[in-house]
C-alpha cells in the first residue's frame, strides 16, 4: 500500500494507493483509500475512490465523489459529482451539481443543471432553470428562471417564475402562476393560481380557482371558488 506525491508542493497525510497527480501542485490529500487530487490546489479530506479535479477543488469525503469543477465541493455521500464552478453537493447518493453555482444539499438521484439552481433534497428532483429551486419531494422538475418547487410528487414548474407548494401531478406553466397544492390541477396561463383540489385548471390570465374538482376559469382574470364541475369562461366572470 503506497501513496504518490507527484506534484510540487503536494502532500498526503496517510491512508493506502492515494495520488497526488503532476498537474496538482499543492494539491493535499488527507488519507482514505486510492483518492486523487489532478488539478492546482485541489484537496480530497478522506473516504474511498474520490476525486479533486478541479482548481481548488474539495472532496471532503465519501465514496466514489467527484468535485471537477474548480471551487466546486462534495461534502460526503456515494458518487456525487461537482463539476460546475463553485458548484456544491453536501451529500445524499447520485446527485449532480453540473453548472455555475447550482447546488444539491442532499437525497438521491437530483440534479441541478442550470446557473445558481439549487435541490435541497428528496428523490430524482431537476433543477434546470436559472436560479430554480426545488425543496425536495420526488419526480419534481423545476425548468424555467426561478421557477420554485417546494416538495410533493411529479410536479412540474415550467413557467417563468412558477411556483408550486407541493401536491402530486400539478403544472405551473404559466409565467407567474402558482398552484398550491392537490393533485393534477394546471395553472396555464399569465398570473393564474390554482390553491388545490383535484384536477382543476387557471387558464386564464390572472385567473383563479380556489379548489374543488373539475373546474375551470379560462376567462381573463376569471374566478372559480369551489365545487365541482365549475366552469368561469368570460373576461372578469365568477362562479362563488
Amino acid at each position: 500500500y503506497t501513496n504518490g506525491v507527484n506534484a510540487r508542493f503536494g502532500m498526503i497525510g496517510g491512508g493506502a494507493n492515494n495520488v497526488i497527480y503532476s498537474g496538482a501542485p499543492y494539491g493535499t490529500i488527507g488519507g482514505g483509500l486510492q483518492n486523487g487530487a489532478s488539478s492546482n490546489a485541489a484537496v480530497v479530506a478522506g473516504g474511498y475512490y474520490n476525486l479533486a479535479s478541479g482548481f481548488e477543488a474539495v472532496v471532503a469525503g465519501g465514496e466514489g465523489n467527484t468535485a471537477s469543477g474548480s471551487v466546486a465541493f462534495v461534502g460526503s455521500g456515494i458518487t456525487n459529482l461537482a463539476s460546475g464552478i463553485v458548484s456544491f453537493v453536501g451529500g445524499g447518493e447520485l446527485n449532480g451539481a453540473t453548472t455555475q453555482g447550482a447546488a444539491v444539499v442532499g437525497g438521491y438521484g437530483n440534479l441541478a443543471s442550470a446557473t445558481n439552481s439549487i435541490i435541497g433534497g428528496g428523490v430524482s428532483n431537476v433543477s434546470s432553470g436559472i436560479i430554480a429551486f426545488v425543496g425536495g419531494g420526488f419526480f419534481n422538475a423545476a425548468t424555467n428562471y426561478g421557477a420554485m418547487i417546494a416538495g410533493g410528487v411529479s410536479n412540474y414548474a415550467s413557467g417563468y417564475e412558477a411556483v408550486i407548494g407541493g401536491g402530486e401531478l400539478n403544472t405551473a406553466s404559466g409565467s407567474i402562476s402558482h398552484v398550491g397544492g392537490g393533485y393534477d390541477n394546471g395553472a396555464t396561463n399569465y398570473g393564474a393560481v390554482v390553491g388545490g383540489g383535484f384536477a382543476n385548471i387557471a387558464g386564464g390570465t390572472n385567473s383563479l380557482v380556489a379548489g374543488g374538482s373539475y373546474n375551470v376559469a379560462s376567462g381573463v382574470v376569471s374566478t372559480v371558488g369551489g365545487g365541482y364541475y365549475n366552469g368561469a369562461t368570460g373576461q372578469g366572470s365568477t362562479v362563488p
